[in-house]
């Protein structure tokens, strides 16, 4: 076997002969000795490139404390429990595995990752041992609870593969009775722990939104498929907020916030469109590109009398005729 296209188990064969409590120090000679053991053929230089390699490639970042012996005549480790399966990762590699363990933990029912959950529980187990080197519990995560259209999501992901249309029995929230859609699936979007499907559909002859969670049934459509020459979805949701598309042209959406909110508003923006307008003793006002819809008004309602609508004008109505209808609830 060619040792040049191998250097990952050379340097793991040269750890596991450094790592021998009772054959401590090595000699160039019997590391290559061990190497050909492993069919692995080299020279002097090649064992001494390695060993450099080992103890200060960034790219590997190993950072093997390897020294040479003169008395005994070979290399060894100082610190006798090193290990290369102690991961050498920087604090943003870190977090990088913790959000995609998370991300994937919450979708281990879904058949498409349900191959991978003995890796994700070990890759979990990995990132949690190595936050927690004292069994403390540093972070906690949410974890989204039951789902009902988890049960057609991987259905819906391969029918969008396949480009297959699909007979969808779906019944809104406030519905008494089933609606049947024949549409030609595009695109799935997640929103607040929520899988919507967009795609055109058959009987309406435009783009529709359907929450997976409404949906009662699912089949084939036996209709020809009709492609995707018009949705884009980044452009699609350039300025809506959530998955409904607004009706309306995009306005500018001046909100007023408390002193008390302002630093979350700040940190964490409402939308990738959000500039700062003034900011003082009164409070922070930001301006907004949105088409305004539903998920807009839920998310101003949502900070009560923190939050205010200075403009547009329509939307302003829309929040006050909703207070006084939770006013009238309330009574």
């Amino acid at each position: 076997m060619g040792a040049g296209k191998n250097p990952y188990l050379r340097y793991r064969i040269i750890h596991s002969c450094l790592s021998n409590r009772q054959h401590r120090f090595w000699t160039i000679a019997q590391l290559i000795a061990k190497l050909a053991d492993h069919d692995l053929a080299v020279d002097k230089r090649s064992v001494e490139r390695d060993l450099e390699a080992m103890r200060y490639d960034t790219r590997l970042n190993y950072n093997a404390p390897i020294v040479y012996d003169r008395k005994a005549k070979g290399y060894c480790y100082t610190d006798t429990s090193f290990s290369l399966d102690r991961l050498p990762l920087t604090e943003d590699d870190l977090r990088a595995l913790t959000l995609a363990t998370n991300i994937l933990h919450q979708y281990r029912g879904a058949k498409v990752v349900s191959q991978f959950e003995g890796v994700v529980d070990k890759l979990g187990q990995v990132v949690e041992h190595l936050r927690q080197p004292q069994n403390k519990k540093l972070i906690a995560f949410e974890h989204a609870p039951y789902y009902k259209g988890h049960d057609f999501f991987d259905a819906v992901l391969q029918a969008i593969t396949d480009q297959q249309p699909l007979r969808i029995m779906y019944r809104k929230f406030d519905g008494t009775k089933n609606d049947e859609h024949l549409l030609h699936p595009y695109f799935l979007k997640e929103y607040r722990g929520r899988w919507y499907l967009l795609g055109y559909s058959e009987a309406r002859h435009y783009i529709l939104t359907l929450g997976l969670d409404r949906f009662v049934s699912l089949a084939p459509g036996s209709v020809a498929f009709k492609e995707n020459k018009t949705l884009k979805p980044k452009a699609y949701f350039e300025h809506t907020l959530g998955v409904t598309l607004g009706k309306g042209p995009v306005e500018d959406v001046d909100l007023w916030f408390s002193n008390a909110l302002a630093p979350y508003i700040k940190t964490q923006h409402l939308h990738h469109t959000q500039k700062t307008l003034r900011e003082d003793e009164s409070g922070l006002v930001i301006r907004l590109k949105l088409i305004p819809n539903p998920e807009l008004l839920s998310l101003i309602l949502s900070y009560g009398a923190d939050a205010r609508v200075l403009g547009p004008e329509i939307l302003k109505e829309k929040v006050k005729k909703t207070v006084g209808e939770m006013m009238q609830h309330a009574k």
